[in-house]
């Protein structure tokens, strides 16, 4: 399954069937909205009482209206629209949407045309952590975010960096994950299998390591072992990695795919993950780089 389209068809498919009660619908498609083919981007904010008091403050100066549960985005315009905001004792948590506008290249007929597309963006913080996800749907050629006119992607994440923070109150500080990720990639038994990863050595070189052989993991290669001794200092900067369920202590039911950029900040998720696959995965990423931090 690797669209949102064909989820929600799944979806439909089960209301009809009566496997699934309206509410049910309501809520799988803003499961659908809020955490599939989501690039995540990791922060933290000072969560000591004192700061975390100022979020209640600052939504109260915004005039910010709170809701006690989620909705669904409805009709997204290329003006971004808050969709909703909530904040108890534990997390705050904020929707919005937009609509962006994809070109669709026909080469036969040497044809150009526009399609309207919905763009989904979620900040979650955890206000006892500290820690914030602020997820994305992956920019499209046309939007209102811009340099010099022009459409541009860096603009669309600043925008929303931007609007956390003043409705936070607070500074995002990026979490750099990347001694996490060189952590999960070197656990034995393994959590994850990868076929590719991509390190920055001191000397300067930044190298792409792919096993071509299929159903088999870089890890098995010789030029793996080599490095994984090797006494010159590295960071591993990017890896897909595929999670193995059996060994994720029962938080997941099946294989899930992520992809860590960990040299940006980001991970990638497939179109039909759900939330506590979601947070499975930065979860293991944050707290291997913390232990690595503290050791």
């Amino acid at each position: 399954m690797n669209s949102r389209d064909e989820m929600v068809t799944k979806v439909h498919g089960l209301l009809e069937s009566g496997d699934i009660t309206e509410d049910g619908l309501i809520e799988a498609s803003i499961g659908i909205e809020e955490a599939s083919s989501k690039r995540t981007f990791l922060y933290r904010i000072p969560h000591a009482a004192k700061d975390v008091s100022k979020i209640d403050e600052q939504l109260d100066a915004l005039h910010i209206p709170l809701s006690t549960e989620r909705t669904p985005a409805v009709a997204p315009t290329m003006t971004p629209k808050l969709v909703y905001a909530m904040n108890n004792e534990s997390i705050f948590r904020a929707k919005w949407s937009e609509q962006h506008i994809r070109i669709k290249v026909d080469k036969r007929l040497k044809e150009f045309s526009e399609i309207k597309v919905a763009k989904i963006i979620v900040v979650v913080a955890n206000k006892k952590t500290g820690e914030v996800q602020l997820r994305y749907d992956h920019p499209d050629d046309k939007h209102s975010h811009t340099i010099e006119n022009e459409a541009s992607d860096q603009a669309y994440y600043d925008y929303y960096q931007e609007k956390t923070e003043n409705m936070l109150g607070l500074p995002l500080e990026p979490i750099d994950f990347r001694a996490g990720l060189e952590k999960i990639l070197k656990t034995e038994p393994r959590i994850v299998t990868t076929n590719y990863t991509i390190d920055d050595a001191e000397d300067g070189a930044l190298t792409k390591r792919t096993q071509k052989k299929d159903g088999r993991d870089i890890r098995d290669t010789e030029e793996w072992k080599r490095i994984a001794k090797d006494k010159m200092v590295r960071t591993f900067e990017e890896a897909p990695l595929r999670w193995i369920p059996e060994m994720s202590n029962g938080s997941l039911t099946r294989e899930l795919f992520s992809y860590v950029d960990a040299a940006n900040g980001f991970v990638r998720f497939d179109a039909d993950c759900n939330e506590d696959e979601i947070d499975y995965v930065l979860s293991q990423l944050v707290q291997a780089s913390t232990a690595t931090t503290l050791t």
